[in-house]
């Protein structure tokens, strides 16, 4: 008897002592921790303002000049060609050549001949200014200058630190992709964003 006594206090006493040690591994268990919030920002790229652009085109001639000397037969005996050029404003596109300027020969003392032979070659380039106020973006490392083209792949005049530029001798043969010409900000982090086009660009 007393030994069935001294093993149910003992089963008694082991039982309380698993419960016991359970109540901490439990209450561990079944507690919330609140995690710190993480406030998630957008950066929107603004594009520049006040974007103003001209164009202007320009007649170009340039006048090629051959000069031949020839010896008493008519050997070639040296041929050189030089080319000189005069820009003139226009309103329209031209494109002409070679038109002929004539020729004249002369001889020389040592029984040779010089003869000198002009053509003229006509054509229209256009020039791009461009001005605008910058963006209020943090991050700006420039501003692209992008000619957009109907039917064709853009072009792009590199980018600028200021704010403003300007690029000449484009040849008019572009003006009939109807060029509008827009600003892109570029920013450090890669981001971009471009202007309202303005155009098209016409002489």
């Amino acid at each position: 008897m007393t030994t069935t006594r001294r093993i149910l206090v003992t089963l008694g006493l082991t039982l309380a002592v698993i419960l016991t040690a359970g109540l901490p591994a439990q209450a561990a268990f079944t507690a919330k921790a609140t995690l710190p919030q993480t406030a998630v920002s957008t950066l929107t790229v603004a594009p520049v303002s006040n974007l103003a652009v001209t164009a202007s085109c320009t007649l170009v001639t340039r006048t090629d000049t051959t000069t031949t000397v020839t010896d008493a037969a008519g050997t070639v005996l040296s041929r050189s060609t030089t080319s000189s050029y005069s820009y003139a404003p226009t309103d329209t596109v031209v494109t002409e050549g070679p038109l002929d300027r004539g020729t004249t020969s002369y001889p020389n003392a040592d029984g040779t001949t010089t003869t000198v032979t002009k053509a003229d070659h006509r054509y229209t380039t256009f020039s791009v200014e461009a001005s605008w106020t910058g963006s209020p973006t943090r991050g700006v490392i420039g501003y692209e200058i992008v000619a957009i083209l109907r039917g064709q792949p853009n072009l792009s005049f590199g980018l600028q630190a200021g704010t403003s530029a300007s690029v000449s001798d484009i040849p008019s043969s572009y003006l009939s992709a109807e060029p509008r010409v827009t600003v892109r900000t570029h920013t450090s982090y890669g981001w971009t964003e471009q202007a309202k086009p303005q155009g098209p660009i016409t002489c």
